[in-house]
């Protein structure tokens, strides 16, 4: 028998063998189903979790100055100022998680702002070059503290942060966390009343339909949990939140990674289109395509990455 640790429902679900290929060590580990809120979870966290985070793992790489420069001025066009540049850069990459949020949210620039699990400050970054000055990003592991002016990365868990904030990010790092409840418990915690809570998460759609245990954004053994909305929904309603609003956000490497792990190609290989594009097995018109596919999967709401942006439910209202 076994447990759902996001809705507690037992059952005989079904069990998945997926193997570790972002580094393609092939390691296998158990992952079950639950039927009945659609949670897909590890089966057994590994009590060796920081050996999966190597140095030259995501959250500690940093953007070059240019990249977050550009990315701020996407940021700036997305909130509503003139760039040209920043337009241009909306079209092609669509628009930010973080304005969206930020707009809808209606944070200003000196409203404080916390980043839960951010590493080295890839998301904080274009927040500072768009003219935020009030951000705070904590990650337990990340190798280098910083203290600049209108942005602090330190390394920290939630439950030592305190202060209020008007805006909790977790951008891909909630699916890392093995308590889901414990983390929406601390960050309710540092919520202002009036403050939004932006998840972003690898979810149960076309990827997984399409490739199963080859899906890119398992990732094993670092994703812990794979949600579905149903499952999203019952976890945040416990938490007294609801689903404000709800976007995809995947990209075009949903379909090219998981066609690589079809292959056999890790992720970091020699051989994958993440490491030398003009030597992958994937031609430009190919990568073209997956992204014409992704953008159209985004707009139906299909796609293998989500936004949740959750506040306080009103009084008798259900998420």
């Amino acid at each position: 028998m076994d447990e759902c640790r996001i809705c507690k429902a037992g059952g005989v679900f079904a069990h998945h063998s997926v193997p570790e290929m972002m580094f393609g060590t092939r390691e296998p580990f158990d992952y079950f189903l639950c039927s009945a809120c659609g949670c897909l979870q590890i089966a057994s966290i590994p009590e060796d979790l920081a050996r999966f985070y190597p140095e030259n793992y995501y959250s500690n790489a940093a953007d070059s100055r240019v990249k977050v420069w550009l990315k701020g001025q996407r940021l700036r066009f997305d909130l509503g100022e003139r760039s040209w540049l920043g337009r241009r850069m909306s079209e092609r990459f669509g628009a930010d998680a973080c304005s969206r949020a930020i707009r809808l949210g209606h944070i200003s620039r000196s409203d404080p702002i916390l980043d839960v699990g951010g590493g080295s400050g890839a998301h904080l970054r274009p927040l500072r070059a768009a003219g935020f000055t009030n951000l705070l990003g904590i990650d337990a592991f990340v190798r280098h503290e910083v203290s600049e002016p209108g942005m602090r990365i330190a390394r920290s868990r939630l439950r030592d942060v305190s202060g209020s904030f008007r805006l909790i990010m977790m951008h891909h790092s909630f699916e890392h966390m093995p308590d889901p409840d414990v983390v929406l418990t601390e960050a309710l915690g540092r919520l202002a009343v009036d403050g939004f809570i932006l998840i972003r998460i690898p979810v149960l759609g076309y990827g997984w339909r399409n490739y199963g245990v080859n899906w890119v954004d398992l990732d094993a053994p670092r994703h812990l949990f794979l949600h579905s909305r149903e499952s999203m929904a019952v976890l945040t309603e416990r938490h007294g939140l609801e689903i404000a609003d709800l976007t995809f956000d995947s990209s075009e490497l949903e379909i090219w990674g998981s066609e690589q792990y079809l292959r056999g190609i890790a992720h970091r290989s020699p051989k994958s289109h993440d490491v030398d594009p003009r030597g992958s097995v994937f031609s430009p018109a190919q990568i073209s395509a997956y992204r014409r596919t992704v953008s159209e999967l985004n707009r139906k709401g299909d796609s293998g990455r989500a936004a949740f942006l959750l506040r306080r439910a009103k009084a008798g209202a259900r998420c």
